[in-house]
């Protein structure tokens, strides 16, 4: 409980502040400041909190107006916004804290995301659950049976209504979306804290949201969606997290707030956050190496990560009192299994300057509307994957610990069983294909023509079933299609690397078989004239490895485009049954024979 209280006469400064905002009365900070002393109340701090406050009700008023879409109601907060009082006043206090609260579009938008859990992390992500696990397993893993969202430590139950978090809640603004009994909050701060009393919310907390949090408080994975807007700064000293071969060390105040705030959302939940400054990026398209970098490798390799943005804080965040550049981080759920790092740059990392880019752009992470039946029969088709990468992960663990401890000498897996585990979308259940068919989706093919201009002759060297040379034709290439397989398409017991052939007037372009990759890139380099291409499509991973730097001196290529969404290689072409498997990046890797210059690397897709 906060050991501040409003008085009566605060109470109605807030009633009079929203009456006006109400009835479109302007203000500036003078004409707040001047009606306060008519209340009684001096402290300028405390009479920016209460402005807030009065803004917070009002914004809650129009997100909670049910005859109004979304749309509606997002741009009516944002004209709120736009005639608010500018809370400019600051004191040596809330700079200290970096206490800057979250403006009310922003809020709205972040509140909206979160909510968009409906269907995974209520009746749907439990149904899911009960049935991929055992109830004996269920309890050992959650402590109760299954059908409840209870903590060992905490019985309370929080599956009856769906529970949210918000860790370091300032008045509330970032809650405005939600039913305040349905929000867990936090906030150090007397006045904000007070505040948040008066709002109805299911729990009012006053504790260091810095701290272990999930265990110290009892929230661990307890609540369906993380909505936040930490102060920024550093820690004196680093806190550790991920696993103990795993560890990413943060000391930056709103990073560690916000992996704290994870700790406390179940495995289906959504999270909205906002942290300070913008991502950049170096030459290679990654993260800039440093505290952002390592924070956003943490999200990425244990969360599914739908957006990163950067707002530009002079056009959206000015009127809170700052003009710092912010991000905001859309977060779908947690990873069943940790794996993976931040992706390079993508098209769409773009700064947004308006309310208008904002709302495009997170209405992108929105969930598809589905019904009650296509959410079962969605989880009901990844269930089988789940279970065996249950078993395949605890196998795992004890192959690892049986090298370590040297205890173990009947493993019965082999490498099939680590492919498994990693979930890659290019292995299967099974052994791994012989000669390595594993086919690529066509979508692959007509994005790579409009990105390269080739030769009217096309050998299509590892044809498979067709599913590129197909598209070549339609193009209206000269296309040889061959394959070491009779597969029922082109000419079958041809095997490319052994062919005797001095030369191929025209390009090459393949999915090559991934172990012999690299003897396939030198043998068409070999056998093409100068100035014509070859155009392989390989995993991302082709360009690591000590070895690999050495050819790729030797063969530099011209261009790598890097598929910013994944495209999908299936064994056997089973391409409906996998379309949701995509864990593995790949990219076009384009050769000109003669080229000797510097890789260019851009993204499609």
């Amino acid at each position: 409980m906060s050991e501040y209280k409003h008085n009566e006469k605060e109470l109605s400064f807030v009633d009079y502040i929203e009456q006006d905002i109400f009835n479109r009365v302007k203000h500036n900070k003078k004409s707040v400041e001047k009606l306060a002393l008519k209340f009684g109340i001096a402290n300028k701090n405390l009479t920016k909190e209460l402005t807030e406050l009065a803004i917070v009700r009002i914004a809650r008023s129009i997100a909670q107006n049910k005859e109004l879409t979304s749309k509606e109601k997002y741009f009516q907060i944002v004209d709120l916004y736009n005639n608010q009082v500018n809370l400019s006043h600051r004191t040596s206090e809330s700079i200290l804290l970096q206490q800057y609260s979250t403006p009310a579009p922003i809020g709205y938008l972040a509140g909206l995301y979160v909510l968009g859990s409906e269907g995974l992390s209520g009746h749907g992500y439990k149904m899911f659950r009960k049935a991929a696990m055992s109830d004996a397993e269920f309890k050992r893993k959650w402590g109760v049976k299954p059908g409840k969202t209870y903590h060992p430590q905490k019985q309370q139950d929080y599956s009856a209504n769906k529970q949210y978090f918000e860790p370091s809640a300032g008045n509330g603004l970032l809650t405005i979306v939600f039913e305040p009994q349905d929000v867990v909050v936090n906030e150090l701060d007397d006045i904000r804290n007070a505040n948040l009393q008066t709002q109805g919310f299911a729990e009012v907390h006053r504790f260091d949201a810095t701290k272990n949090i999930a265990i110290e408080k009892n929230f661990y994975r307890i609540f369906d969606g993380i909505i936040t807007n930490p102060p920024f700064g550093s820690l004196d000293k680093e806190v550790i997290f991920g696993e103990k071969t795993d560890r990413f060390p943060i000391k930056t105040l709103d990073h560690v707030m916000c992996l704290r705030a994870l700790d406390c959302m179940n495995e289906r939940g959504r999270a909205a956050m906002i942290i300070g400054g913008h991502t950049k990026w170096d030459e290679l398209g990654r993260i800039q190496a440093g505290k952002n970098r390592i924070f956003f490798n943490y999200l990425y390799r244990y969360y599914y990560v739908d957006d990163v943005i950067n707002i530009d804080g002079h056009r959206l965040y000015s009127r809170q009192g700052t003009a710092f550049d912010v991000r905001l981080i859309l977060i779908n759920g947690r990873k069943y299994l940790s794996e993976g790092v931040a992706p390079l740059k993508q098209s769409h990392d773009t700064t947004v300057y308006s309310f208008e880019e904002l709302w495009e752009r997170v209405m992108l992470s929105m969930p598809k509307n589905e019904s009650n039946q296509e959410i079962k029969e969605r989880l009901y088709k990844k269930m089988d994957l789940m279970l065996n990468l249950k078993l395949q992960k605890a196998r795992l663990d004890l192959l690892s610990m049986g090298n370590v401890l040297g205890e173990i000498k009947d493993w019965k897996g082999d490498a099939n069983s680590v492919f498994k585990t990693l979930a890659a979308s290019n292995h299967s259940k099974g052994k791994r294909e012989k000669h390595d068919f594993y086919a690529t989706e066509p979508k692959a093919a007509e994005l790579l023509l409009k990105l390269e201009k080739f030769s009217t002759d096309i050998w299509e060297c590892a044809c498979g079933e067709g599913h590129l040379s197909k598209v070549f034709e339609k193009a209206g290439y000269k296309v040889k299609s061959t394959d070491l397989v009779e597969r029922g398409f082109g000419k079958g017991g041809v095997n490319f690397l052994s062919e005797n052939i001095k030369e191929w007037n025209g390009d090459i372009i393949t999915n090559p078989p991934y172990k012999y990759a690299t003897e396939f890139i030198e043998k068409a380099l070999q056998i093409i004239p100068e100035n014509k291409k070859v155009a392989m499509f390989l995993k991302l991973l082709f360009l690591e490895g000590k070895e690999r730097k050495e050819f790729f001196k030797k063969y530099p290529p011209k261009t790598i485009y890097v598929s910013s969404s994944r495209l999908l290689c299936s064994k056997n072409a089973a391409f409906k049954e996998e379309r949701d498997i995509r864990v593995v990046a790949y990219g076009w890797f384009v050769w000109e024979k003669g080229y000797k210059g510097t890789t260019t690397i851009k993204w499609f897709n």
